[in-house]
């Protein structure tokens, strides 16, 4: 009767305790058998030890169910993981998308505020990307547009956010770097894509200084890239 009694109060503690960590439950179960299969030993009597077959089937039966339900935990975790990734990351090149920038830069503002360090925001166009997809195909423009991520994230730090703004635009958010040397990085990154893509970028730049607002910084670093199209393209232009 005692066995009977401390049998169903671990079963409804095991109910009280589902969803908690499967460890704590593995624990609690692992336990609560040892303590009744220790009961049963010690009474020695013919009674216990017939419960003690239904006893050890149990602890195997939920052994196996504990297993099966940490491989799903697992996998689902590992589902929730990749599903949050692929939430947050560009389909085509692997860069952030816009929505894990702007949750980047609620975390920068305040710090770069505090610290009082620039940051520079660049909007990046590839020039004549349309043309370039009509004479060699879709296929190969996005195969342009991956080479040139892969290209300049090379370059960058990686405390630095390169994003796949949209289409053939990109943005990149260079902390903690002033407008000089951001020029300098964007004039080497040029170079190296005329020397290995066959193409130019044009740039537009607006350094932090300007405003404590990020989408006016963004609004203003696309007005210097219309700027630098209107100025003949490949070239860098500061807001």
């Amino acid at each position: 009767m005692i066995a009977a009694f401390s049998l169903i109060s671990m079963l409804t503690g095991g109910i009280l305790l589902y969803r908690s960590s499967l460890k704590i439950i593995r624990l609690y179960f692992y336990v609560s058998f040892a303590c009744l299969i220790g009961r049963c030993l010690y009474e020695g009597s013919y009674q216990y030890y017939l419960l003690l077959v239904p006893l050890l089937i149990m602890l195997v039966l939920i052994h196996q169910l504990l297993k099966t339900q940490f491989s799903d935990y697992v996998e689902n975790i590992a589902r929730r993981i990749q599903y949050e990734r692929a939430s947050q990351a560009d389909p085509l090149t692997g860069l952030a998308n816009r929505r894990y920038m702007d949750a980047f830069m609620e975390k920068l503002l305040p710090i770069s505020k505090r610290s009082n360090q620039e940051f520079q925001v660049s909007m990046i166009d590839i020039d004549h990307f349309k043309k370039y997809n009509d004479t060699h195909g879709h296929i190969k423009g996005d195969e342009l547009l991956i080479n040139l991520s892969h290209l300049i994230k090379r370059r960058i730090r990686s405390g630095d956010l390169f994003v796949r703004y949209g289409g053939e635009e990109f943005t990149l958010i260079l902390a903690g770097c002033d407008q000089d040397s951001a020029k300098e990085l964007f004039e080497e990154i040029m170079v190296d894509i005329k020397e290995e893509l066959g193409v130019s970028i044009s740039v537009g730049l607006s350094s932090s200084h300007r405003s404590n607002d990020f989408y006016q910084l963004l609004e203003l670093a696309d007005d210097a890239l219309y700027s630098s199209k209107q100025n003949g393209r490949d070239c860098i232009t500061f807001a």
